[in-house]
């Protein structure tokens, strides 16, 4: 009997010795799933958006431009052979991918790591217990998108403002 108490004992003292030394790395992977994910991937996405809307605003003052220099304004004469610059540049400029394709990708990326995540947190805190996983994997897409939402909205404020006072002092 004092054998199975002192290896019951040992037992426990082990669980929570790997409870306490993977304190730690739960509160990392929370954190990961629940914040910094979300939040990097909804900057990553309107900043995307916003080098997008700055494509197509400088596109369109550079057609301008060329509109002013082609129909002799500011040169005397046509230039002949003149082209859209922003096609020579950049490319064709309807041939971008949609911001709204651009946000899907994003999202979908955001999705799948905290699922990955929220999987690991799962196997670390219970065991791999399929009711614990679904429920961790709910309660941090709860929150991740919450975060995700909320850091987009205010990214896209701050970016569209730059965008919009830019075009304004512009002059075009």
């Amino acid at each position: 009997i004092k054998s199975i108490v002192s290896y019951l004992n040992n037992i426990d003292n082990v669980e929570n010795m790997l409870k306490r030394l993977l304190t730690n790395v739960r509160s990392s992977l929370e954190m990961l799933a629940q914040f910094i994910v979300p939040m990097v991937t909804a900057i990553t996405a309107s900043l995307g958006m916003f080098i997008l809307n700055m494509l197509k605003t400088l596109g369109e003052q550079l057609d301008e431009l060329m509109t002013m220099f082609s129909t002799g304004f500011l040169s005397g004469g046509g230039t002949g052979g003149a082209t859209n610059i922003m096609d020579m540049i950049v490319g064709d400029m309807s041939q971008l991918i949609p911001l709204t394709v651009l946000q899907g990708i994003i999202g979908l990326y955001c999705i799948e790591v905290v699922v990955l995540i929220s999987y690991l947190l799962s196997g670390v805190d219970n065991g791999f217990d399929k009711v614990a996983m679904d429920y961790s994997i709910g309660r941090n897409m709860i929150i991740a998108a919450a975060v995700y939402l909320g850091t987009f909205l205010i990214a896209s404020f701050i970016f569209g403002g730059i965008v919009t006072d830019m075009v304004q002092t512009s002059g075009f």
